[in-house]
């Protein structure tokens, strides 16, 4: 069976990572060591897709809309990392959020099943 096929039978749970990319991690990673040596290769090679900005207002909008309505966490977000009234807007507060949400996903993710499977699948020396 190949990497791919193997991988779409693990639940992932992480919106900003396919199945492909996680293949493209797997074949790209050929010598992890142990499980903390995967988490931290993955924590690298995925680090700028966690990282994510959302563009024109009409989606940042729609975003805080769906996702924080009264931009309580947001705007709390923006405060905690130094933002201002002068450099505060609409994409600024949903890509904050957005990426506090694609890390709290991620650190689930790592801390899944799914992780110790792929070890296991593909690293693990038997």
């Amino acid at each position: 069976m190949e990497i791919l096929e193997k991988i779409k039978t693990l639940e992932i749970g992480v919106d900003f990572i396919t199945n492909e990319d996680l293949a493209g991690f797997i074949k790209a990673k050929k010598d992890i060591g142990d499980l903390d040596d995967l988490k931290n290769e993955l924590t690298e090679y995925f680090e700028d897709s966690i990282n994510e900005d959302v563009i024109y207002y009409s989606v940042a909008i729609d975003y805080l809309k769906e996702n924080d309505p009264s931009l309580k966490d947001s705007l709390a977000l923006a405060v905690e990392l130094g933002y201002t009234l002068d450099n505060i807007n609409s994409e600024v507060l949903a890509s904050l959020l957005k990426t506090q949400k694609n890390q709290k996903e991620f650190e689930d993710f790592l801390e899944s099943d799914a992780v110790e499977e792929i070890f296991n699948l593909f690293y693990k020396k038997s």
